[in-house]
């Protein structure tokens, strides 16, 4: 399907706007609403966009954020091809919610409630695919940051990308909700967190079904549950179909002393004059960070080396040079794609 500029239009409104019903977004753009209908249907049936819902990892008390990534070696690098289809994968790894690999390395972002879950994760993976036959021992790496102390500007926000190219550049990122609700949440809660979090865009009649209540009484159970924040909506393109051949995770340390003093890294960077919309995912405390960015080349990809030596020449916060893995998303596999009802499901057990 060709991208038309009405498409692009249409993605990057619904992108910065996603809490705002058709009707509410065609009157904030000046579309006709028919028309802003007819094309987010398009694009979602053609698998271009699609609407995911992100549970709120530190309103649910997960108290660290994981990024492995590493070298995978050649040997059983057709075990992991396998895996993406079978049910193994979520079983041993329910807080595992998103990945990429190809043939030689590769990352995962999680969650975990402390470092023993983390380990058991690590200890489940090797007792059913062994694992360490797949990743090069000598080559993992994992980050660790405490969710209570770090800082998540970008939570896979798209709207720079999706922006970009219609002159709306250096967005500000949608906001991620910090305060948590007074209130705890019911069984009836959770429930329909999960059914929201497995399909988005379920019908009020369906969830009112499967929570056993008015469709009436099901309608306020979800707007309350995205209006204080336990749940969070994203619009997630479909990257190649955009054009887009390269995803680069980067994680590097800081100074804590010199991080403390520049504060937000995200809105210092901009006197440096570096585009950083194509930024997809952004976390940090005061001892290290973690980001994702897409580009359309690699050639276009050495950009974030830039941004990085900027940073480091202008600020002198980093501590030392940064880990940056370079995935091609054609030759890659998701190992996992936004997947959060293992998430939920978890904290039901508990």
């Amino acid at each position: 399907m060709k991208i038309r500029e009405i498409d692009r239009k249409v993605m990057c409104a619904l992108s910065r706007n996603i809490d705002l019903s058709i009707k509410e977004l065609s009157e904030k753009i000046g579309m006709n609403y028919w028309t802003l209908y007819k094309t987010v249907e398009k694009l979602k049936s053609a698998g271009i966009i699609r609407e995911v819902a992100i549970p709120n990892f530190k309103f649910l008390n997960y108290e660290i954020f994981v990024a492995g990534y590493g070298n995978l070696t050649k040997k059983r690098i057709h075990e992991l091809w396998k895996l993406r289809d079978s049910g193994e994968f979520k079983e041993y790894s329910p807080l595992i919610f998103y990945g990429i690999a190809e043939s030689y390395r590769g990352f995962v972002f999680g969650i975990a409630k402390n470092y023993t879950n983390v380990k058991k994760t690590i200890i489940s993976a090797e007792k059913i695919i062994r694992l360490r036959e797949i990743i090069n021992s000598n080559e993992i790496n994992l980050a660790f940051l405490p969710l209570g102390l770090a800082s998540v500007p970008v939570l896979f926000d798209y709207s720079g990308i999706l922006c970009r190219k219609i002159g709306m550049r250096n967005l500000r990122p949608l906001k991620v909700p910090d305060k948590k609700p007074r209130r705890n949440l019911t069984e009836r809660d959770k429930m329909a967190m999960l059914s929201i979090v497995e399909n988005p865009e379920i019908s009020l009649s369906d969830l009112s079904e499967r929570l056993g209540v008015t469709i009436q009484t099901a309608s306020k159970i979800k707007k309350r549950l995205f209006y204080e924040g336990w749940l969070i909506r994203r619009i997630i393109p479909d990257l190649q179909i955009l054009g887009y051949e390269v995803m680069v995770f980067a994680h590097w340390h800081f100074d804590p002393k010199k991080a403390e003093l520049m504060g937000d890294i995200k809105s210092n960077t901009q006197e440096f004059d570096v585009d950083i919309s194509n930024i997809t995912f952004l976390a940090y405390d005061l001892l290290e960070g973690i980001a994702l960015a897409a580009f359309h080349t690699l050639k276009e990809s050495r950009e974030i080396i830039s941004f990085f030596e900027k940073l480091g020449e202008g600020t002198g916060i980093l501590a030392s040079e940064p880990e940056i893995i370079f995935l091609s998303l054609q030759e890659g596999i998701k190992i996992k794609d936004h997947s959060y009802a293992g998430i939920i499901r978890d904290m039901l057990r508990s």
